[in-house]
C-alpha cells in the first residue's frame, strides 16, 4: 500500500482519510473546551460530557491511526 509522507512519519492513504475527516474537528473542539475549562465558562464538573463529545467524534478511530503511525516511526528510529 502507498504511503504518504507527512513530516517526519509517513502514513497510508487511509490513515490519511481518517486524519483529515476527523483532526480539524476533534482539535478545534478541544482548543475551544481548554479555552472553557481554564476560564471557567464550563465547570470541570462536565468534563465527562467533554469525553463522550470526543468519543462520539470518532476520537478513538484517530487515536489508533496516530498509534500505528507512531509505532512505525519508532520501529524504523531502531
Amino acid at each position: 500500500y502507498g504511503y504518504i509522507k507527512s513530516g517526519k512519519q509517513t502514513q497510508t492513504e487511509d490513515e490519511a482519510a481518517v486524519v483529515s475527516m476527523y483532526m480539524v474537528d476533534i482539535q478545534t473542539y478541544v482548543d475551544e473546551m481548554a479555552v472553557a475549562f481554564v476560564t471557567g465558562t464550563t465547570p470541570l464538573s462536565e468534563y465527562d460530557a467533554y469525553v463522550d463529545a470526543l468519543n462520539k467524534m470518532n476520537l478513538q478511530d484517530l487515536l489508533k491511526v496516530k498509534q500505528a503511525q507512531w509505532d512505525r516511526y519508532a520501529k524504523a528510529m531502531n
